[in-house]
């Protein structure tokens, strides 16, 4: 059986993947929290995929690792990119929010700030409150850059007690999420060390 998939006339495909350390490659490289605290949550497992674990009875705590350096998109304003992620669901014991990622657009002033306060525009990725997968599952979510933003960051957001895992992050420019690929920057990256592991052999 032969199937064809026909994209609509108004599809706009992009390209270049803009996230840093998309895959977590390069483990935490690229990636921040907003405090040290956060710190123990996050961690990369041993199949190279971002992990979040945490088994506390704290609850309405909410936990973020995002994109240390801001993706520029100032020439991108009124034009739509696609953010999309693989996730994995193990156990999610308590769920303040049902959020577990986001994109956030800042001003020139606030390129600085990862808070949804000082955001010009931000959007969020749910799921269901008491979803659990256990299998590896791809979101993806198409947004306009606002007026006013030069700059974004994009996240994995928690708000719960369990266990999920994350992976092979892609903010592209377009209506339609396209494979994954490695960014420009780490494809550099994986060149550069390449050449200076060739060099000291």
């Amino acid at each position: 059986t032969v199937s064809t998939t026909f994209l609509s006339k108004d599809a706009i495909i992009g390209g270049e993947n803009m996230v840093v350390n998309s895959n977590f490659e390069y483990a935490l490289s690229g990636w921040t929290y907003t405090n040290s605290a956060n710190a123990e949550r996050w961690s990369i497992h041993s199949d190279g995929t971002l992990r979040y674990f945490d088994n506390t009875t704290i609850t309405n705590s909410y936990y973020q690792l995002f994109s240390e350096t801001p993706i520029e998109v100032s020439t991108l304003v009124g034009s739509e990119v696609t953010l999309s992620f693989e996730y994995k669901i193990i156990e999610k014991l308590v769920l303040g929010s049902a959020a577990i990622a986001y994109i956030r657009f800042y001003t020139e002033e606030m390129k600085d700030s990862s808070s949804q306060a000082d955001a010009v525009g931000y959007y969020n990725f749910y799921v269901g409150d008491d979803y659990v997968n256990g299998t590896w599952d791809r979101c993806e979510r198409t947004v306009t850059v606002p007026e006013g933003a030069v700059c974004c960051r994009v996240a994995a957001y928690c708000a719960a007690q369990g266990e999920i895992y994350w992976r092979k992050y892609q903010l592209e420019v377009g209506n339609k999420s396209t494979s994954w690929k490695t960014s420009v920057q780490d494809a550099e990256l994986y060149a550069s060390n390449l050449s200076n592991t060739l060099s000291t052999e």
